[in-house]
């Protein structure tokens, strides 16, 4: 049985097929077929797992920090930025963001509980992160570490996350029966089985 692609192209009345734009850009990254996906592994992975308190930050930690927004606005010394504060409780932390849209700068208003995740610097002179992601807060944490993977423009990590999550699952279902899949590929996706395929895109904090 042939591959299915991970996002299936449209038909125009004309009955030209066209690719959608995540397809496109999954094809930039070579990813046509699900054992392509499955074997599309991460650069790193990124602790969403858990929440550090700023008073337990050290200078160049990578961590997840939650708070209330206490401070928004647009400064164009010594260039165009956001200045975001962010109070957690037990210290404050300044984000900066060099690019930025009326969106996010929304989603950053005076009031609002954030998560952000980064690397912090500072330490006496005040902690700062600079271009950290960011989310609402609330909901429960995830319990397996976020998998990074090689990208292009166009392609965000959560949709590529989905598609080769997906890709994955059918590629493990059909792997021994699939037409156009070498034996080099049936053996990496054997070691993928073997080690529990999460190890490589579903990580426990554990590995961190």
């Amino acid at each position: 049985m042939p591959q299915s692609s991970a996002h299936s192209p449209t038909t125009k009345p004309s009955g030209k097929v066209e690719k959608s734009p995540t397809q496109k850009a999954l094809e930039k990254l070579g990813l046509k077929r699900d054992i392509d996906l499955a074997l599309h592994l991460p650069l790193r992975y990124e602790d969403e797992t858990r929440i550090t308190k700023l008073d337990e930050a050290r200078e160049g930690d990578h961590l997840q920090i939650e708070g209330a927004v206490t401070a928004c606005e647009v400064s164009y010394r010594p260039r165009r930025q956001l200045i975001v504060t962010v109070n957690d409780g037990t210290d404050t932390c300044t984000l900066r963001f060099f690019n930025f849209y009326p969106s996010q700068q929304k989603a950053l208003a005076v009031g609002n509980r954030i998560r952000a995740r980064g690397e912090v610097k500072g330490g006496f002179i005040g902690w700062t992160m600079l271009h950290p992601a960011f989310r609402a807060a609330g909901g429960d944490l995830p319990t397996a570490l976020t998998p990074i993977y090689p990208t292009v423009a166009g392609l965000s990590q959560p949709v590529l996350r989905k598609a080769v999550q997906a890709g994955l699952a059918r590629a493990l279902h059909a792997a021994h029966g699939q037409k156009g899949v070498t034996a080099a590929e049936r053996r990496k996706l054997s070691m993928l089985i073997v080690k529990s395929v999460s190890t490589y895109s579903f990580a426990p904090p554990s590995i961190s």
